[in-house]
């Protein structure tokens, strides 16, 4: 039986920075009805409504000798633990600062590992309850999400996490990524595709703005509509774009407005159980929070704060602190107005959007959707702009996952940044500086050794599947059969510059061609006087994917390595192809 055709189970991981979400379906049985998500946990799960039981929190705490202890909704109320630790993978996320803790001896991505680890195990226990003679032989493939905004090194840095936690520890397994807009529109997508047959729910030619918006980050793609018969085909129309606006920013509002209402020293004694991630005061904003509505100014929350003094001027009594509409608005506004900001750079890009689809915990505010809708019919009256909440919204990036590694409906993406080498550019005369000048052994030319070679530009559409072909020549003279590692540079500037020293050029990772299994007839021979010059032609390929990159190193149409990219400080190089 070919390898493709061989049983095996999609299983989708939205690892989120407040909840993590796990999906997975039968490769026989692939459809969007045959999707089924983990929901039940280890733990309190009655502390919490159903909704919530499609995912489970993103925490974790530590023993006092560093071992990982409880995770999820094992922790009590208040109790002390880790949480929001995902966003530090991203240290280029303003605002977000990568640091080791020193408590737990811990870096990010053992954190990340060690709550991954827990999901990872949890996740074969409840496969083994569906198949448990099965699935000891049964091939999993594991597809974990990723913001579509983050850098290269925090895509890999969370690759790294789940590897280090389990995921395609078995040999019949794999692991690869997939952005999380795109995991939500293949899903939301293809869910309103087969939820109403028949009818042309959305055309061709279409465009479509994903929002996504979570606990800690909003990412946004625009899609196109290729085809919606006889399969549905997208294509990004427009270059991804997002923040650290989610509803833990507006969860931090909240704190800060109840330390300023009481005052720090009374702040200070109520403590982590009550003010700290899963203690009874954000509980209870949490429920106030999703009820939260526009328009409706006589709506108010009593929020139970404790044994804190009657203040008539800050709205306490009784333990109690009264929230009205205005004061939830000013905690909403930031996250909103910054939300409705990057809508508009997308649909300004796009020139025209037919929907908004909001997905994700956060995008089931009533607040937040009718806040857009509003928005959208003032600013783009034109468009005629449906904004639209799909069902299963919030597990729909995890079950987008699991369609993902059957098979994607996005079959072009719009490149986030552009991508370059320092291969020995020819030396212009009166361009380049003469101190970056050098003279090839081989040719006798005049090369400059400090200036980038761009062949792939930010915003170009690259195909699914489509390779990027590099023409690569090594020099030396000890002998042939070595290998070569080169440095991979990259820009997020509207226009990159040539020259690798100005600041808006970065090195984004290096990858090792390992040339020994070249044929002879790669090589090339060159009598100097210093001796035997040895000269390999070859390609280097690459593929960019949803959220992550291959490089190939390929002679006249034969792969003679492969390996996903490894970035800055990683060493992984080009070997070893199957």
């Amino acid at each position: 039986m070919p390898e493709e055709d061989r049983h095996r189970v999609i299983v989708g991981v939205d690892f989120g920075t407040t909840y993590t979400g796990v999906s997975f379906v039968s490769s026989q049985s692939p459809e969007v009805v045959d999707i089924r998500v983990i929901d039940s946990w280890p733990g309190k799960n009655g502390q919490v409504d159903n909704r919530t039981l499609e995912k489970v929190p993103t925490e974790i705490s530590y023993a006092s000798d560093g071992s990982p202890n409880e995770w999820g909704y094992q922790l009590a109320a208040g109790a002390s633990r880790y949480g929001c630790f995902k966003l530090m993978l991203d240290g280029s996320l303003p605002g977000i600062v990568t640091r080791r803790d020193p408590r737990a001896g811990k870096t990010v991505v053992d954190i990340s590992a060690d709550y991954l680890k827990f999901v990872y195990e949890h996740t074969l226990s409840k496969l083994g309850e569906i198949m448990p003679t099965t699935l000891s032989a049964t091939p999993i493939q594991f597809v974990l999400t990723t913001p579509a905004v983050w850098s290269h090194k925090a895509q890999s840095a969370t690759l790294d996490a789940a590897k280090q936690a389990g995921f395609g520890s078995r040999s019949i397994d794999e692991i690869s990524m997939v952005s999380e807009p795109e995991a939500a529109a293949t899903y939301a997508l293809q869910d309103m595709h087969a939820q109403f047959a028949g009818s042309e729910i959305f055309k061709a030619g279409e465009q479509i703005v994903i929002c996504d918006c979570g606990g800690g980050t909003v990412d946004l793609i625009t899609y196109k509509v290729l085809e919606v018969h006889p399969v549905l085909k997208l294509c990004e129309a427009v270059v991804g774009d997002g923040g650290k606006y989610g509803s833990t920013s507006i969860d931090r509002q909240f704190i800060s407005m109840l330390r300023e209402r009481i005052g720090e020293k009374m702040f200070k004694k109520l403590g982590p159980k009550k003010t700290g991630r899963g203690g009874s005061i954000m509980q209870a904003f949490e429920s106030a929070k999703r009820g939260f509505t526009l328009g409706d100014t006589k709506q108010s929350w009593f929020i139970p704060i404790g044994n804190v003094p009657d203040n008539e001027i800050q709205q306490i009594e009784d333990g109690d602190m009264l929230l009205e509409y205005d004061d939830m608005e000013t905690l909403f506004e930031n996250s909103v107005q910054n939300i409705i900001k990057l809508l508009r750079n997308q649909v300004i890009k796009a020139e025209t959007v037919s929907t908004i689809l909001l997905v994700g915990g956060f995008g089931q505010s009533g607040y937040l959707f009718q806040s857009i809708k509003n928005w959208a019919g003032k600013t783009f009256p034109q468009m005629n702009i449906k904004v639209e909440r799909p069902r299963n919204a919030w597990s729909a990036i995890s079950r987008g996952a699991c369609l993902h590694g059957v098979g994607g409906v996005v079959k072009s993406r719009k490149l986030k940044q552009h991508y370059g080498l320092r291969i020995g550019t020819s030396f212009i005369e009166g361009y380049h500086k003469e101190e970056d000048a050098w003279f090839s052994d081989w040719t006798g030319k005049k090369h400059t050794s400090n200036n980038i070679d761009w062949y792939a530009s930010k915003g170009e559409s690259v195909s699914d599947g489509q390779q990027l072909t590099i023409d690569c020549r090594h020099t030396r003279y000890d002998s042939p059969h070595k290998q070569v590692t080169y440095t991979i540079y990259s820009c997020n500037s509207e226009k990159a510059t040539d020259d690798m020293r100005a600041p808006i050029v970065y090195k984004l990772g290096s990858y090792t061609a390992y040339l020994t299994d070249l044929p002879a007839s790669a090589w090339e021979t060159k009598i100097t006087g210093v001796g035997t010059l040895y000269r390999a032609t070859f390609n280097t390929v690459m593929e960019i994917g949803s959220a992550d990159i291959i490089f190939k190193v390929v002679y006249q149409g034969k792969v003679y390595g492969s390996a996903r990219m490894p970035y800055v400080s990683m060493g992984e190089g080009l070997r070893d192809c199957t």
